[in-house]
């Protein structure tokens, strides 16, 4: 807010003149009508000064729109409105996104730079939790700090663990090339190793406007990979992924990756199989992988997914987690 020696000179005349007025006026309840004269004055030219601060500051900016019907805003973002959401899975339970509540959370977001591998971060602000307990990860782009970035989710219910049952059931909105988006992936550094490109992956991936892929990853080398199994946009979709594994290092090791589409909200109660990898067709990850929920994009790291740019406000791509589920067995 400026001084009073800072606004224009006509401004500080008329704030002065006002000052002096009602310095003039009489205050005793009973005064003759002729000395409220003072007072009038004072209003009159106090009005005067207010419609030059209002010139002088310009006008306050009109409220911001409210959001398109079906939606609802949290965290900066307008996504898909959620409260009408059920799942044959659970809800993902309680969701950590900060750094200061970490005790008893089953899954905890990502906050953490790219470094080499990516143009964006990892953002808290960027996985919104609703009240329902469905949880969006929103990716807003390299350039819209302070709340642009990406999104992750580390599940910590289960823990690391070498043979898992896994379902994730996942809606996606508004995906554009160049994003991709990774739901209940699994992920772990080869013993003795401090490079990503070492890791181990058990990945499902929606790749781009290209469609549904799947990969399984020993080293940091691509040992099977089928792609698309479901071509195209997979925005307004959803589905069930299934993720079965046991990796022991024994003969009869398999991963299993299952697929169904959520059909008027209703999943099938059979998800089928739609690959198996087993140690006869390549090797295989031996130890403990942990479960991911990742969405993520940008030009420098994912070229291969089409050509990236940053999406508009409001036109964020969203990757909705309804439900999901991890058992050892």
């Amino acid at each position: 807010m400026p001084t009073l020696a800072e606004l224009s000179p006509s401004l500080a005349s008329a704030l002065q003149a006002a000052t002096n007025a009602m310095s003039q006026t009489v205050t005793l309840p009973n005064a003759p009508t002729a000395d409220m004269q003072p007072l009038k004055d004072a209003i009159g030219l106090m009005d005067q000064a207010s419609d030059k601060i209002v010139a002088f500051m310009g006008s306050p900016p009109p409220p911001p729109p409210p959001p398109p019907s079906g939606t609802v805003t949290l965290n900066g973002f307008t996504v898909p409105d959620p409260s009408g959401s059920a799942s044959s899975l659970p809800r993902m339970g309680r969701v950590s996104v900060t750094h200061n509540d970490r005790s008893g959370a089953a899954w905890r977001a990502s906050d953490w730079s790219g470094g080499s591998h990516h143009d964006s971060e990892f953002e808290f602000k960027n996985v919104l939790v609703h009240p329902n307990g469905v949880v969006d990860l929103v990716l807003s782009g390299v350039s819209a700090a302070p709340i642009g970035g990406e999104a992750e989710l580390q599940e910590f219910g289960v823990g690391e663990v070498k043979k898992a049952t896994i379902r994730s059931d996942i809606e996606f909105f508004r995906m554009r090339s160049g994003v991709v988006a990774a739901p209940g992936w699994t992920y772990r550094y080869n013993p003795g190793k401090n490079d990503p490109g070492h890791a181990d992956e058990l990945d499902w991936e929606v790749v781009g406007l290209t469609g549904i892929h799947l990969y399984g990853k020993k080293a940091g080398v691509d040992r099977v990979f089928k792609a698309p199994l479901i071509v195209g946009d997979m925005s307004g979709r959803r589905f069930i992924f299934g993720l079965d594994f046991k990796v022991l290092g024994e003969p009869d090791d398999f991963v299993s990756w299952k697929l169904a589409e959520v059909v008027g909200g209703v999943a099938p109660a059979d998800i089928p199989e739609v690959f198996r990898w087993t140690p006869a067709q390549a090797p295989m990850p031996v130890g403990a992988m942990r479960t991911f929920m990742s969405l993520w994009g940008d030009a420098r790291d994912t070229p291969w997914a089409g050509d990236y740019t940053d999406p508009a406000p409001g036109s964020e791509p969203v990757m909705r987690i309804h439900g999901f589920s991890a058992q050892v067995f």
